[in-house]
Order: C-alpha cells, then sequence, then structure tokens
C-alpha cells in the first residue's frame, strides 16, 4: 500500500530557513507524533504538520519521496530508515535515484549518497546530482573532509561546484601553505613574477620583521591578495566604476594556471590556488556574525610552518569584528611540543585561554610564562580569567580536530585541567 502524507510545512528552528521541497526529491524524515490521522514530520529543521492515513506507522524515521511541492507538500514513504546511518543499512530505492541522476552504481557512490541523504535531508536533486558527479570524478577522497566541504557549501549557499567544493576540500588538508610554496618555487623555471611573488614570502623571517607576528600577517595577506579582495568587494558596495587589482599571488597564480603546460606544475599551481581560494570561502559574513579565516604560511629562523586562525564574532557599529566579545582559534604545529591548538574566549574583555596539546612540558611552561601572558594581555585592556589545558582527543588527527571546528563552526569544550593564574 502506499503511504501518502499530505501537509504544509513550518519552520523547526526560526533561525534556519525552509528548505525547498521539489517533485521527486527524496528527502529523510522523523514521524515526532501521530494521533488519528494527523501527525507531525520532522525533516531537517522543518516540521511538517500533515494529514496520514491511518495504517501510517505511528514512529520511526523513513525515506520519502516528494509527490507535490505547490500548495502542500505530499509525500510518499519509500523505506524505513535505520537510525544508525550506516552505509550497510542503505534502502532499496538508492540505485534507482542513482540511475535517475546518471551516477555510475558502485560500493563507493551508494555509501556516499546514503551518508549525503542522511545529513542534508531535503537536498535539492540538482545539488545531489552536482555532488555524486564530483565525487565521482576525484574517486575516494577522504569522505569525512568531502562531507564537511559539502555541509558547509549547503549552509553558507555557495553552489556546489568543482571549483568551491575542491577550495573547500583543499583548505583542510594537512599540506601546509609554506610548504606547497617552497615546493612549487622549486619547479618554476624562469624568473618571472609568479617566482618572485613566492621567493619574497617565503623568505620573509618574523625575527627580522619589526612588527612582528602581526606584521607577517599583514605581509602575507597583502602579498596573497586577501587584503585585494575585501578592498575590492568593499569598492563594489560603494558602487565603484572601475576597480583597481594590485598584482598578487591569488592572480598570477591563476595567470599561470592558465598559460603552463607543463602537467605536473599546474597541478601544484592550482591545488595552491584551491587552498588559498578556501580561506576566502570561509570567512563568512552571516549578517550579524563575522568569520574571519586564515592560513599563514610563517618563517621563524630554522621553522618554517603554518599559522592557523578563525576569528569569529559579532559585530561593531562599524561593521568589524567586536574585539570585545569574540572566539579566537589558533592551530600551530611546531618543532618541539607539536600541535598546538589555542581557543581564547573573550566576553566583555574577559579572556579564557584553552591550550589543547599532548606534551608534559606545556604545564610547567605555562606556570613559567602565565604572569607574563596575563601582563601582557593587561596592556591591551583585557582580563584574564582562567587557563585551561586539555587533551586532544585520541587516535584522531589533531589538524583534523581544529578543522572539524572551523568547518562546523564547533568551539565546544572537550575535558581538561585547570589551571587558575
Amino acid at each position: 500500500m502506499d503511504h501518502i502524507i499530505t501537509g504544509k510545512p513550518q519552520r523547526f528552528i526560526q533561525k534556519e530557513e525552509m528548505p525547498g521541497f521539489r517533485k521527486n526529491d527524496i528527502v529523510y524524515g522523523k514521524i515526532l507524533d501521530k494521533t488519528g490521522d494527523r501527525a507531525v514530520i520532522q525533516i531537517g529543521e522543518t516540521k511538517l504538520h500533515a494529514r496520514i492515513d491511518s495504517s501510517f506507522p505511528s514512529s520511526g524515521s523513513y525515506w520519502f519521496e516528494v509527490r507535490s511541492s505547490k500548495d502542500a507538500i505530499q509525500l510518499k514513504m519509500r523505506s524505513f530508515a535505520q537510525m544508525s546511518g550506516e552505509p550497510s543499512d542503505a534502502p532499496e530505492f538508492i540505485p534507482n535515484l542513482l540511475k535517475q541522476v546518471n551516477a555510475a552504481r558502485t560500493i563507493g557512490t551508494v555509501d556516499f549518497m546514503h551518508q549525503l541523504l542522511h545529513e542534508h535531508p531535503g537536498i535539492k536533486r540538482k545539488d545531489l546530482q552536482q555532488t555524486l558527479k564530483h565525487a565521482a570524478e576525484k574517486g575516494r577522497r577522504d569522505p569525512a573532509k568531502m562531507m564537511a566541504s559539502i555541509t558547509f557549501a549547503l549552509k553558507n549557499n555557495f553552489p556546489l561546484s568543482a571549483a568551491v567544493l575542491n577550495a573547500l576540500f583543499d583548505v583542510q588538508s594537512s599540506d601546509t601553505l609554506y610548504d606547497q610554496l617552497k615546493q612549487l618555487h622549486s619547479v618554476l623555471e624562469t624568473e618571472d613574477a609568479l617566482k618572485t611573488q613566492i621567493g619574497s614570502i617565503i623568505a620573509q623571517d618574523i625575527e627580522q620583521n619589526a612588527d612582528g607576528l602581526a606584521g607577517a600577517l599583514s605581509f602575507f595577506q597583502k602579498k596573497a591578495g586577501l587584503k585585494a579582495e575585501i578592498s575590492i568587494l568593499q569598492q563594489l558596495a560603494k558602487g565603484a566604476d572601475s576597480i583597481r587589482q594590485e598584482e598578487n599571488l591569488k592572480l598570477l597564480l591563476l595567470s599561470a594556471s592558465r598559460k603552463h603546460s607543463d602537467p605536473a606544475v599546474k597541478e601544484k599551481i592550482d591545488q595552491l590556488l584551491s587552498k588559498l581560494n578556501g580561506q576566502t570561502l570561509l570567512s563568512a559574513d552571516q549578517g550579524f556574525t563575522q568569520n574571519h579565516f586564515m592560513q599563514i604560511p610563517l618563517h621563524y629562523g630554522d621553522f618554517q610552518s603554518d599559522l592557523n586562525i578563525e576569528w569569529t564574532g559579532r559585530k561593531n557599529d562599524k561593521g568589524e569584528i567586536d574585539p570585545d566579545y569574540c572566539r579566537i582559534l589558533f592551530y600551530l604545529n611546531m618543532n618541539v611540543l607539536k600541535d598546538i591548538m589555542i581557543d581564547l574566549h573573550i566576553q566583555n574583555r574577559i579572556v579564557t585561554v584553552t591550550i589543547y596539546n599532548q606534551s608534559a612540558l606545556f604545564h610547567s611552561l605555562l606556570r613559567k610564562h602565565a604572569d607574563a601572558l596575563k601582563q601582557k594581555l593587561q596592556q591591551q585592556h583585557y582580563s584574564v580569567s582562567s587557563i585551561k589545558i586539555e587533551q586532544f582527543k585520541e587516535a584522531e588527527d589533531h589538524h583534523s580536530q581544529f578543522m572539524d571546528r572551523v568547518m562546523f563552526r564547533n568551539h565546544h569544550a572537550l575535558q581538561g585541567v585547570d589551571l587558575k593564574i
């Protein structure tokens, strides 16, 4: 018997946008309540108050096919959905759906389809087709990073194009920008503008920079073209007729990618450009709140790595991130202390510091330098309430833990011990 549901959607969480229901789309829904011929079904962040036939189950999670989406939503139950979300629980209709969107039926695509529908109930058929096509072209890339890329794109209303998904995927890579720049510099044969620009970036030593780390950050933003992008957007907002673009790394990489004939060199150019584009995509302006993400290549004496920073906060009257209320997340891999993630939570200029590290040296270092840290922050009119040292999750890549927080905007504390100062 065909189980049909007809109803009108209502927002479950007001801040979320209403999902678009289209005919033939497949959605994942959960029956929250059923009384007589009335039921409440949750699909993503939306509640559907619906009329339902009496023989329909009173609870459970199901896969539905959208039959109509005009005045009222009409759904047909296709299959019971296991809550585990394991690929082995994939419903029988998925192979048919793969055929409808012209995707090859393999173990990988079936598993990917099942996870995608679980993570994004109500995903549009066009977006589904686009993501399957991209996944097939890239082979079996890291599925967690791929899913994080798709999730971020959908939440921020980015097109699910190959360029966007590649940039969001590549920016999660643990390969440092510094190493990528150094490798590309070594394979560029001629001393053209691109090689000169890269050379100036990797030669920039913080130890010799009069402005220290702040100067290095500003230098890289300007050289890479990140500041230029912000300037262009500001000029567009003011209605500027002509926009001046300074020569920068991103423009030079784009030009070199179009001209270079060596496939190996072109691949390095495109990967670097994609990683830089990922930084721009992760710096999403979400109205009242704002996010800035940066991966900065660092050169400090013999030390060479990247500093990863995410800055999240609300806007002040000038439209800038309010330094009185914000969250700053740092990640750095060092020679001796290895992976370090620092979470600064600033509330009314009161700072809570959480440090994630596996080294036993950190406790003694913190006790030795805590007073100096406190004094430095006081000079900037901030007071420190506490410093905590916590452990990374075991058996997980530390850089991936940091990027998970960035991609899902997840800044929840883990577990650890407080060191009061």
